[in-house]
């Protein structure tokens, strides 16, 4: 039976469909798989681990190890109002906290969306919605309007009809939104999307020939079933789940076995059973200690050390950044802080620029970025991916040229980006910019001509690379002069997706043009957590202080209890980090 054009339309719709549902699982697989781990990175330093299970128990009863997951799911739950509801006592602790990952993954999925107990887990795209909406660490889930418009494609066009038949318009207008969805910000730098993203501009076209044959299929037997709604739905969201999704096939596995093989299931399960058990304490640890290698007692880090701008000829910068770097102290705290930078490098498309005014400690944040080789600790993958580390500093007019800067660059590129040097190296200008010295004389040639130029040739890499840039208000300070800030301005978005940027700056009207392709991530003195993490800082200096140097902040703060002290040095500084060092003289 040959199909009307709005039929046609249905069927092109319903394909749009399982291609987003596709492309979401797909990101929302690598997505839950950086969760998780980051999970596992904090819960994994809570020793001994646990084999009762306290989510059974009364909150107040929980184990520390219990407890650390319970205190870490909730870190990504966006609204109280969503953790309030979150029933502990039907989550099943023992594929969140066991050996097999993928099992733990859906489980944890299964968290934010709400599922009710005893249902099987589907990532169909209603659910991965919910998770958007649900947990922090997708940014698009502050979009309610982008999500409910998604939403309401399958309510529309097939949940609340009859007719299972669209005309032009809803058709280009649904696709339309479900192109938006993936061209959020914060999902436009993973690879795996454009696929999606250019099978439904195709499909928006018309093109017929997209439609797979299950999905004609489908939609015969939906025509057919026109007024058995609840049947054609059912049918219509059982067919747009990924195959690899659907629970229902992973379970059918039971009636296909032969009987032996069931019997071999149920004699391994009931060994792995005991096994767990038995030697939670042992095995299970190693297996924790095995698969996070970031919080073991047994297995220290392995030191990489801090990422240096040493470089052979003839990359080599004659500026010793580390001497600058080495001036800042131990970060104290700011592991908070620290996680949400990764967050949000990591749903940026370009990159992050940390914006807070002076005092507040941005150097000592980046430079402990550059440093923070501890796999086990906050800020660890940005330092994985850092390549390019840049100060500018006052102290140094070296710092602030952009010639400098770009052979900074380059040296970094060259040193942790595979091929990058073979292919610079080829390019025709090679040897006047490089070994005859042109890259500072003419900064702006030597980064269009060479070093983009050449990342855009490396089209199979995959891996992100960070350019830090510290104190980026300093690198404007150059005179009135062609500046770092000027040569990035127009070109931040010729790099290509793999190269991220990590910028800090206090909040000044000239740096806004580079604001504009990087994620503003500001942060206010008077904020919480930053009050609290410099009690912590005046509490540890307390601690090393001189006895002259106690007696004298009791003499300024009238008072010689050493709570009150801190808490009056704190208030004194107004959550300015560098004004309580240099007042207070600790």
């Amino acid at each position: 039976m040959h199909s009307s054009v709005k039929e046609d339309n249905f069927m092109l719709l319903i394909q749009a469909l399982r291609f987003t549902n596709k492309g979401l699982k797909q990101y929302v697989d690598i997505c839950l798989e950086d969760i998780y781990c980051g999970i596992i990175r904090n819960v994994s330093k809570v020793v001994p681990t646990c084999n009762t299970y306290c989510n059974n128990l009364p909150g107040n009863q929980w184990c520390g190890y219990c407890e650390k997951w319970k205190t870490e799911i909730d870190s990504y739950v966006r609204l109280s109002s969503f953790k309030n509801k979150i029933k502990w006592q039907d989550i099943d602790f023992r594929k969140l906290t066991g050996p097999d990952g993928d099992l733990a993954k859906t489980e944890l999925f299964s968290i934010y969306i709400r599922r009710y107990p005893n249902t099987p887990v589907e990532f169909d795209i209603q659910a991965i919605l919910s998770l958007f909406q649900n947990c922090v660490y997708f940014d698009i889930g502050k979009n309610k309007t982008l999500l409910d418009s998604v939403r309401n494609i399958r309510n529309k066009h097939f949940a609340h009809t009859i007719n299972f038949e669209i005309i032009n318009k809803s058709l280009k207008d649904s696709i339309d939104k479900l192109i938006l969805l993936f061209q959020h910000p914060s999902m436009m730098n993973h690879g795996k999307l454009k696929y999606s993203i250019a099978m439904l501009k195709r499909l928006r076209k018309k093109n017929m020939e997209l439609v797979e044959m299950s999905t004609h299929a489908l939609c015969r037997e939906v025509f057919e079933l026109r007024y058995d709604s609840t049947t054609a739905n059912r049918n219509i969201d059982s067919c747009l789940l990924p195959q690899s999704t659907r629970t229902a096939a992973i379970r059918s596995i039971w009636g296909q076995c032969h009987y032996i093989t069931v019997f071999f299931i149920l004699l391994i399960s009931f060994i792995t059973a005991h096994w767990l058990k038995f030697e939670a304490d042992t095995n299970m640890k190693d297996y924790w200690y095995s698969i996070v290698t970031r919080g073991s007692p047994h297995e220290l880090y392995n030191p990489k050390g801090c990422k240096t701008t040493e470089y052979k000829y003839p990359y080599a910068v004659d500026i010793d950044f580390e001497f600058y770097r080495s001036t800042h102290d131990m970060l104290v705290g700011r592991k908070w802080l620290l996680y949400e930078l990764e967050n949000i490098m990591r749903s940026s498309p370009r990159g992050v620029m940390f914006i807070a005014e002076m005092g507040y400690g941005k150097s000592a944040i980046m430079s402990h970025l550059a440093c923070q080789d501890d796999r086990r600790e906050a800020g660890y993958p940005i330092f994985e991916n850092i390549s390019v580390f840049h100060i500018c500093t006052f102290e140094s007019q070296k710092t602030l040229l952009p010639e400098l800067f770009v052979k900074n660059m380059a040296g970094g590129f060259a040193k942790y980006i595979p091929k990058f040097k073979e292919y610079l190296e080829q390019n025709r200008r090679f040897k006047d910019y490089f070994e005859g010295g042109k890259c500072l004389e003419d900064a702006e040639g030597c980064l269009d001509f060479l070093i983009i130029k050449t990342l855009q040739q490396l089209k199979n890499e995959s891996k992100t690379h960070i350019v830090v840039i510290d104190a980026l208000d300093e690198c404007i300070e150059y005179g009135n002069r062609f500046n770092i800030v000027n040569l990035l301005r127009g070109r931040i978005t010729k790099f290509p997706k793999y190269i991220k940027f990590l910028t800090s700056s206090r909040n000044i009207s000239r740096i806004s043009p580079i604001g504009l392709h990087l994620t503003v991530f500001e942060q206010k003195a008077e904020n919480d957590k930053n009050i609290r993490d410099i009690g912590v800082f005046v509490s540890e200096k307390l601690q090393n202080a001189q006895p002259k140097e106690i007696s004298n902040l009791e003499s300024l703060l009238k008072s010689s209890n050493m709570d009150e002290i801190r808490d009056k040095a704190v208030k004194y500084g107004k959550g300015n980090m560098l004004f309580v060092l240099h007042a207070l003289k600790l």
